[in-house]
């Protein structure tokens, strides 16, 4: 999805820091093409400050809950409104708002780039629909149905930083001087948003037999190639850790405070100390370098080694503080320092709904949707759950500067997240004992964990991106996880339900291969070569009819002639040997439909290439796989299609070929 972003800037002259707010400071409003406005902020700074407070602690002495909390809502609908028109006196600003929710272009984003330190204190997020713009001036801007608004904030030096969203995230979690009971939501929080990408053995331990149960070393292993906890942590645990290895993502869960070695006393990260005793308040480009640990600065002070997106659950960690030394809040200076996404808060989080955010925003994220869609929607659970605090919808502040080309880059990380996603489930439905056998009196639950995981598989293949660039690899993974699914329903004795699947397997790459070489109206397009797509579909001709008739033919040498172009890539690359793959294939058909040794001999060349070149054990597994299908499933057991119960003389002796040289080619894979 397409997200609009209305770029509003605010300025003034001089020094970031060292300025109070007053309404008689002049500011300038840059939004769209109206030009430059000059605009007042209508507060005085210790007001505003006051306002803040009784946000953050509206009980006291004689006030029940409810009392509280209805004081804290009317100041909220007092400041937001406030907020609405310093938003509003940018002419620039309602019209584009207003123009998104007449088109119905789906959510926006308001960016409000910030260049004067005390600006920094206003709590934008908590504005109101301004006049003119679609919606009842009564509603949250973030909230309104009909035209939903993302409220970010970014600086100037951040405004298109370079950056790779296509990365397989890793988590570092970070915690501090906090409960056990707090770090322990926040990590099952974790674990909840990575649970489509876990190894069924973290998911489901205990379940297995104890000879098939993985040792505590392997599931750390394992969990440690997502996320990584350090607990009690200290700055140096930090570089240790970040010095070891990079991670996209961090999470923080630690009280915010006051450095009181510093001008001002800045708001910091409380860490334990790093001489193992008492706690360490930790500054923004000190928790920078620390993450960056063993790289070096880049001409424009962002680090390379830095994380993709940095999560802060320490209340008050988004807030300015003293403006007077500070150059902005700890979650605005580490934006600052080259953290393209950084969410943090404003406000006192509660228990439930710093959880809840976790949960949200990184379940979000690790399936690929834009962090501003992310941040959006963990407003809005925090807004519409009755077990958060009142004000958690309010807290939340997204800073977020993001590429030109983001939104490619994030269509190939939603692309590639989907496909571990699936091929997750195989890999469960692999290991699941029910495919292993079909006994009569195999276990219920087993069978029925079994037909869960395919309606799982079902429901995540329908998530597979629909756009142009992605139309032959998704037609052709179709048809891959349809073959899959008849391999499964043959195993557990659901023998039409396989046909079914084989048919829709051998539909998708015939449509796959047809769209590799067709021409296409798009300007964005991904080219693939047909070979592997054709392969298949021939594979599927051949098990379904028992031969290929003239037709097929003209698809084998189409396929051919693709295979042998790759098959001129770098040596050992995985796009030479998927060509050899797909080559070796076609020739172990053409063997057995002509009974010809020159076609048996070139795929034993074929395989041997394989084995002796491949740089990646998965092409070799793989088609160690598909050579397996021939022997225990399609040459022994499948009947022809439209043949009956009964095989002519000549299928069952071009099938007899077929098995005996795939279990040669097999053998070639396995030993060489």
């Amino acid at each position: 999805m397409t997200i609009r972003t209305i770029r509003l800037e605010l300025l003034r002259h001089g020094k970031a820091a060292n300025q109070l707010l007053s309404p008689l400071t002049p500011y300038l409003g840059v939004c769209g093409k109206t030009g430059v406005t000059s605009i007042t902020i209508p507060y005085e700074h210790r007001v505003l400050l006051d306002r803040l407070n009784r946000i953050c602690a509206p009980h006291g002495a004689g006030i029940t809950p409810s009392e509280a909390t209805a004081r804290q809502r009317a100041i909220l609908d007092r400041t937001g409104e406030e907020i609405t028109e310093i938003l509003a006196a940018n002419p620039g600003l309602v019209p584009q708002l207003h123009d998104g929710a007449h088109h119905d272009q789906g959510l926006m984003e308001l960016q409000i780039v910030l260049s004067a330190t005390e600006l920094s204190l206003l709590p934008f997020e908590i504005a109101k629909v301004p006049d003119g713009c679609i919606g009842s001036p009564a509603s949250w801007l973030a909230f309104q149905n009909k035209a939903p608004v993302c409220i970010t904030r970014s600086t100037r030096s951040m405004m298109h930083p370079p950056l790779q969203w296509n990365r397989t995230p890793r988590i570092l979690f970070i915690a501090a001087g906090v409960s056990d009971r707090l770090v322990i939501a926040h990590l099952r929080a974790l674990l909840e948003a990575l649970d489509p990408w876990l190894p069924e053995e973290l998911r489901r331990n205990g379940s297995r037999p104890a000879g098939q149960s993985p040792s505590g070393q392997e599931i750390a292993e394992k969990l440690d190639r997502m996320l990584v906890l350090r607990n009690n942590a200290s700055l140096q645990d930090i570089r240790e850790v970040c010095a070891a290895g990079n991670f996209t993502h961090v999470h923080i869960l630690a009280h915010g405070a006051r450095n009181p070695a510093m001008p001002g006393e800045p708001v910091g990260i409380s860490l334990k100390g790093c001489s193992g005793t008492g706690t360490e308040v930790i500054s923004a480009d000190c928790l920078a370098s620390a993450l960056s640990a063993g790289t070096h600065h880049r001409c424009n002070r962002s680090r390379t080694g830095l994380p993709l997106v940095v999560t802060l659950a320490n209340c008050n960690i988004a807030s300015a503080g003293d403006v007077v030394y500070s150059h902005g809040s700890f979650a605005h200076l580490l934006h600052d320092e080259g953290v393209p996404v950084v969410i943090g808060v404003q406000f006192p989080l509660s228990f439930a709904g710093s959880t809840r955010m976790t949960r949200t925003i990184y379940s979000h994220l690790l399936r690929g949707c834009d962090p501003r869609m992310a941040l959006h929607e963990a407003r809005r659970a925090l807004f519409t759950s009755s077990s958060c605090g009142s004000c958690d919808w309010a807290s939340l502040v997204g800073y977020i500067s993001l590429p030109a080309d983001f939104e490619r880059q994030l269509r190939d990380y939603f692309y590639h997240r989907q496909i571990q996603v699936i091929e997750n489930l195989l890999r469960s439905i692999d290991n699941n004992k029910n495919t292993k056998h079909c006994d009569q009196d195999e276990d219920k639950s087993d069978r029925y964990r079994t037909e869960a995981l395919i309606r799982r598989l079902d429901k995540e293949t329908a998530r597979l991106p629909d756009h142009p660039c992605y139309a032959m690899e998704v037609l052709a993974l179709k048809g891959t996880i349809a073959k899959r699914k008849a391999q499964i329903f043959h195993k557990i004795n659901k023998k039409e339900e396989s046909l079914r699947c084989l048919r829709q397997a051998r539909r998708m790459y015939l449509q796959a291969a047809e769209t590799a070489v067709g021409e296409t109206g798009t300007e964005e397009v991904k080219k693939r070569s047909p070979h592997w797509s054709l392969t298949q579909f021939l594979v599927l001709q051949m098990i379904l009819h028992g031969k290929l008739n003239e037709e097929d033919m003209e698809k084998w040498h189409a396929a051919v002639f693709a295979a042998s172009v790759d098959m001129q890539a770098p040596h050992g690359s995985k796009i030479q040997i998927w060509a050899y793959a797909s080559a070796m294939e076609l020739n172990l058909l053409r063997a057995a439909c002509d009974s010809d040794s020159r076609f048996a001999e070139q795929a034993r060349q074929q395989a041997r290439f394989i084995h002796d070149h491949s740089r990646d054990p998965f092409p070799v597994a793989s088609s160690r796989r598909q050579l397996c299908r021939y022997l225990d499933w399609w040459s022994t057991i499948l009947p022809a299609e439209g043949a009956g119960d009964d095989l002519s003389e000549a299928m069952k002796q071009s099938r007899a070929r077929l098995r005996d040289l795939a279990d040669e080619l097999h053998q070639i894979l396995d030993h060489g």
